[in-house]
């Protein structure tokens, strides 16, 4: 199993797959709280800063994921 195949490839994609996941999620959840949090100390009637932090974690998401990626195909290159 030393050449990626069976399971110890299946848990690799497995880990990777909820790894971007994982991240994904919580980049969006936090910045849609910081933001909700944010309108809720300056007392604003509109969710501006909630939607400004939503898509904030969203981009921090992808960035997250695209530095994922990298980091792998580099990995990948070098073997």
């Amino acid at each position: 199993m030393t050449n990626g195949t069976g399971w110890g490839r299946i848990l690799r994609v497995f880990a990777i797959a909820s790894t971007i996941s994982v991240q994904f999620a919580l980049s969006v959840v936090f910045g849609w709280w910081l933001g909700h949090r944010l309108d809720q100390i300056f007392k604003l009637e509109t969710p501006w800063l909630g939607l400004i932090g939503l898509l904030i974690g969203i981009g921090a998401g992808v960035y997250g994921i695209v530095r994922l990626m990298n980091q792998l195909s580099w990995k990948n290159q070098n073997k």
